[in-house]
């Protein structure tokens, strides 16, 4: 389909965590009001996340008017019901096995992201990093064991540690020689991707594929795995907490206040600031 530059904005990519979801993990009565603003001036709102499409789909649900979602930090566009799957992009198997034995051989928990669900091998399977990372997805990890995680298609690995313990393992030479990109997503969380898998380039797939130009184009988020979606899209709004990388990647910042209203203020400036490009 032929892209369009209509000077309208008609595309938003918004990261859940630490942007549309508050500290509890909730999209706050601003946050809703604010998306119901875009979506009512015309602007198609896709949900662009690196939690899984499962974990995803009830906040989608819960706004309404949502079609397409980026899952898996750009590892899969599809439709909200998963009817249709625009693009996928996997590990390699060995690059995920090199994860996955560094992982474990640090004593972390690693959580495997296929196709189909989120896994962990059933020899690590009660520590405390996998309650926590199970508390914060708001899902049980599926418990299998080594080989029944390797023969999936995998969309990515995480490890969960205590901070400390990560700032180690980024640092170690050991981590630096595995082949898959690494993505540390919060002060426990450290993510290996395929080279190629970015909520940019899923954002680029979706656009091409709705007849939408980049440079009408919004993105919302507070992370580095962020960044990527800020250099793609026109306009793109970091939340004031997010990291110094997004911060500085982004057109601008959503103006200080409380973590869980920070998206809602970012889109009242994008509304100050471009009123004529709002259908």
């Amino acid at each position: 389909m032929k892209q369009a530059k209509s000077g309208k904005f008609r595309l938003a990519a918004i990261d859940l965590d630490g942007t549309l979801l508050g500290p509890d993990s909730r999209i706050g009565d601003e946050n809703r009001r604010a998306v119901a603003r875009l979506q009512a001036a015309g602007v198609e709102v896709v949900p662009a996340s690196g939690r899984h499409h499962h974990t995803i789909r009830p906040y989608a649900e819960s706004l309404g008017g949502i079609r397409w979602l980026v899952s898996a930090q750009g590892g899969e566009v599809s439709d909200l019901a998963r009817g249709r799957v625009l693009e996928q992009r996997f590990l390699a198997a060995e690059h995920a096995r090199e994860a996955l034995a560094l992982g474990r051989a640090w004593g972390f928990a690693v959580v495997v992201y296929s196709d189909n669900d989120v896994f962990a091998c059933k020899l690590e399977s009660e520590g405390p990093a996998l309650r926590h990372y199970e508390e914060l997805a708001g899902r049980r990890v599926v418990r299998v064991d080594e080989a029944g995680l390797l023969e999936r298609k995998i969309f990515k690995l995480v490890w969960d540690a205590e901070p400390e313990a990560i700032d180690r393992a980024f640092a170690a030479p050991s981590l630096a020689r595995t082949h898959a990109t690494k993505v540390r997503t919060s002060a426990r969380m450290l993510e290996f991707v395929p080279p190629e898998a970015t909520k940019g380039a899923a954002m680029a797939s979706l656009a091409a594929h709705l007849g939408v130009d980049a440079a009408d184009a919004l993105g919302f988020g507070d992370g580095d795995n962020d960044v990527p979606l800020f250099q793609w899209a026109g306009v793109s709004v970091a939340m004031p907490h997010g990291t110094p990388d997004a911060r500085a990647a982004a057109t601008f910042a959503a103006p200080e206040g409380p973590p869980e209203s920070a998206f809602a203020r970012g889109v009242d400036e994008l509304f100050r600031r471009f009123p004529k490009r709002f259908g």
